[in-house]
């Protein structure tokens, strides 16, 4: 395996030892689109949220912060100073080596990405009426408790929508291609290491990352967490955490199903929805 396949940028999909994802073909090209699991056509299918959610921080001073992205960022604190610069040069770069990788293996980059968010925007239509039912199942104070959530109402409707829309981004990068993925490795392989069949670890391992990145998403939300981090939070309510879960479960399984790409521009979309008074803010 190359250095790429490792990380799942190049012949292999986000999980060691799977098959190769079929490829789909776009008719009357001579390219195939990019495999939806594709982690390199998922990082340049959600640059606009990276984008959006790094001018939003600008234009508010950079005092406002996803929890989420300062989690990740805290492997930036080496660079004291210039965690920005750093962060900023990171998603160049790899935005140049996903480049690089779609263009190795011939896949046409335009109707793959455009594929990813139709895909997104049509996942985010469906997730609203599953949680709206979340809403009525759970009782009337889990919806005042999530209209809570988000960035201070005080800072300016565009620069808050783009925090809200970006911020996306981090939370699949951290807990969908992040902790999933990590839950299911290890999961997998200490099954396998036990005695269990292949079909069996790899049964294991997805539900142990799809409930573990569901778990965490939920708690990602709570004060007791995240004030450590000196990032706001919510208070501990049960109907409304058990909400998170179910709603971190739905985001785990379509990135799962139709890739990374697909469930950060779900996310996104689905927030803004939110915002403009969709329903309960549920995921930020």
């Amino acid at each position: 395996m190359s250095a790429l396949g490792l990380f799942g940028w190049g012949e292999q999909d986000e999980y060691e030892d799977e098959e190769e994802p079929e490829v789909e073909w776009a008719e009357g090209d001579d390219e195939p689109l990019a495999p939806p699991r594709s982690l390199s056509l998922a990082f340049l299918a959600t640059l606009p949220l990276f984008v959006a959610y790094e001018a939003a921080r600008h234009s508010t001073g950079g005092e406002l912060r996803n929890t989420s992205e300062l989690l990740v960022g805290h492997a930036f604190a080496l660079f004291a100073g210039y965690e920005t610069l750093a962060r900023t040069l990171l998603l160049v770069l790899v935005a140049v080596i996903s480049f690089v990788v779609v263009r190795r293996r011939h896949w046409q980059l335009g109707h793959s990405i455009l594929r990813t968010w139709a895909e997104g925007l049509a996942g985010a239509v469906l997730l609203g009426p599953l949680l709206l039912l979340g809403t009525t199942l759970l009782g009337d104070s889990v919806e005042v408790l999530a209209l809570r959530s988000g960035p201070p109402t005080d800072v300016p409707g565009l620069a808050r929508t783009a925090l809200i829309f970006g911020a996306s981004a981090w939370e699949e990068l951290l807990f969908r291609v992040g902790l999933y993925s990590l839950f299911y490795l290890f999961l997998r392989r200490s099954a396998r290491f036990l005695g269990a069949n292949s079909s069996i670890a790899s049964w294991i391992g997805e539900g142990a990352g799809l409930l573990g990145s569901a778990l965490f998403f939920a708690a990602i939300h709570l004060d007791s967490v995240v004030a450590p981090l000196g990032s706001g939070g919510e208070p501990f309510h049960s109907g409304l955490f058990a909400w998170r879960i179910f709603a971190g479960l739905c985001l785990g399984v379509l990135y799962r199903w139709r890739g990374a790409g697909t469930a950060a521009w779900a996310h996104g979309l689905f927030n803004v929805a939110l915002l403009l008074g969709a329903g309960p803010g549920v995921f930020v």
